[in-house]
């Protein structure tokens, strides 16, 4: 059992330290629920590659 496993969080972030905040939550036991605008997503992924998606599964790893 983790400490936030009765804890879910809606995501309504774009830049970097909010999918980094909601990642650790995440890791702790939260779920966590993404919300982007449609046809945009987050603005994580604008601008050059990082290790090809390995950043972004990074950063997404437990969010639905």
């Amino acid at each position: 059992m983790k400490p936030l496993d009765d804890l879910s969080v809606v995501d309504l972030s774009r830049i970097l330290s909010g999918p980094v905040c909601t990642m650790l939550l995440a890791d702790m036991g939260a779920e966590v629920i993404k919300i982007e605008p449609p046809h945009w997503g987050d603005d994580s992924g604008m601008g050059p590659p990082l290790l090809g998606n390995q950043y972004l599964l990074l950063i997404y790893q437990q969010e639905q």
